[in-house]
């Protein structure tokens, strides 16, 4: 009898939670207790729009969710800002694909034509450390309706759509047959970046004749194109999309490149043998992070120089490097990749907040730190007016020397104006304040 008891006790206090839990008006932020745990409830994203582009795409857009007004809010409610992770689609109830927070659109490209779907979306944030360990998730929007298709149009997309890698202008060139009644051509290109982990997309539009040179271009890259035709107001379709891949540039990687830890310097020195012609060089650098145990890709971009110092490492860890030359728009290939370990680093005996490099800067800079002990940190940049303008950093992070990219941009990833800014560095009872200059 007690444990009917309860359950239906349990029963009832979950409804009456619920209805307070949803019932709290849309621009605020509150917790919500759900099956014995602890989340923050976001509030509920604006309702997607949906159009058909093609027989079988549907364009998703979306407001902004991550406003000024609301990452203020969370971080008077919380005291601490939040770290925007994804945003997650449904189609009729099923989970399609978590988006990158810096996209306001996504294309379902596996739609099917005459078919309904219901779309929904929500939110979510990563900075959960203070609430539990808990992820942050808005409820999903209300749902967005749309038939495949029903909006094309009786115009055709072009017949022998095809293209090929033009190699002595280093270019791709495109051609197909003419549509009687369009008026113009849009068309539609993308690429995977390995290094972002991202599909990047383009449209070139009001293309009159039948042909199109593309010279935006990278080296030993698959391109994606397909071709619409436009009459007026109306868009056809798109055409099935055809690949075509680029070869190197004219000249080749820097030879000797060879790299080789420095114990007393606590650093890894590149050196390379300098490529005629070229301008300056990039370097790639791949290695597990050990924190979170994944892999992490990063670029340097180094000037006509033949030597880099690489001091932002972890001990006792493997570092893989790769290295091209870059002359104008152009770029070689890669060079083979080259293995270096790290020793031993010189850990400091304090706290250390080091002057950000390069400053002034354009458009960003290494702030460097040293943790003599495991500590939480907060990493804060503030404007001459001494307001917040975007957190770096707000974790908990083992004994270490430490490096944080800054691109002179706020919460919100909106650039911010030149002038000066200070950065501030709290970790225990260490409290440290630095000035630096963004150029613009």
């Amino acid at each position: 009898m007690n444990y009917k008891f309860t359950i239906i006790l349990s029963i009832i206090t979950s409804c009456l939670f619920s209805q307070i839990l949803w019932n709290e008006p849309p621009d605020t932020i509150w917790y919500g207790y759900q099956s014995r745990w602890v989340e923050v409830i976001l509030p509920q994203p604006t309702p997607l729009k949906a159009t058909t582009i093609n027989y079988n795409e549907v364009k998703l857009t979306f407001d902004t969710y991550w406003t000024q007004e609301f990452i203020d809010a969370y971080i008077d409610k919380f005291g601490y800002a939040p770290i925007p992770n994804r945003y997650s689609f449904y189609r009729n109830g099923f989970a399609l694909i978590g988006v990158p927070i810096h996209d306001n659109e996504y294309i379902d490209k596996t739609a099917i034509y005459g078919e309904t779907y219901s779309y929904k979306y929500l939110a979510s944030d990563t900075n959960y450390q203070n609430i539990g360990g808990l992820q942050h998730w808005s409820p999903r929007s209300n749902p967005t309706n749309i038939t495949v298709g029903s909006s094309l149009s009786s115009l055709f997309y072009p017949t022998n759509f095809n293209g090929k890698y033009n190699t002595s202008l280093k270019c791709i060139d495109l051609m197909w047959d003419t549509v009687g009644s369009a008026t113009s051509y849009n068309i539609f290109k993308s690429h995977y970046n390995n290094y972002t982990q991202k599909w990047i997309y383009d449209t070139i539009q009001y293309i009159t004749e039948c042909k199109y040179q593309d010279l935006d271009i990278l080296e030993y890259t698959e391109y994606l194109y397909s071709i619409s035709s436009v009459s007026g107001s109306n868009q056809s379709g798109r055409s099935s999309p055809i690949a075509i891949s680029t070869l190197s540039f004219d000249f080749g990687a820097p030879n000797n490149f060879t790299g080789v830890y420095m114990p007393d310097n606590a650093n890894i020195l590149l050196s390379w043998d300098l490529v005629s012609g070229a301008g300056s060089y990039q370097i790639f650098k791949s290695f597990i992070d050990p924190n979170t145990h994944k892999w992490q890709y990063l670029t340097l971009n180094i000037g006509n120089v033949n030597e880099y110092s690489d001091v932002k490492l972890f001990p006792n860890l493997t570092y893989f490097y790769q290295i091209l030359s870059v002359s104008g728009g152009n770029k070689s290939n890669r060079s083979n990749t080259i293995m270096v370990t790290s020793g031993t680093l010189r850990i400091a005996n304090e706290f250390i907040l080091k002057q950000n490099v390069p400053n002034p800067f354009n458009p960003s800079t290494e702030i460097e730190y040293s943790l003599p002990f495991d500590s939480f940190v907060t990493i804060t940049i503030y404007d001459l007016m001494g307001s917040k303008v975007k957190i770096l950093l707000n974790n908990f992070q083992t004994t270490g020397n430490y490096s944080i990219n800054w691109d002179g941009t706020n919460n919100i990833e909106k650039p911010l104006a030149g002038g000066i800014y200070f950065y501030n560095l709290q970790a225990e009872d260490f409290y440290q304040t630095r000035k630096m200059v963004l150029l613009k």
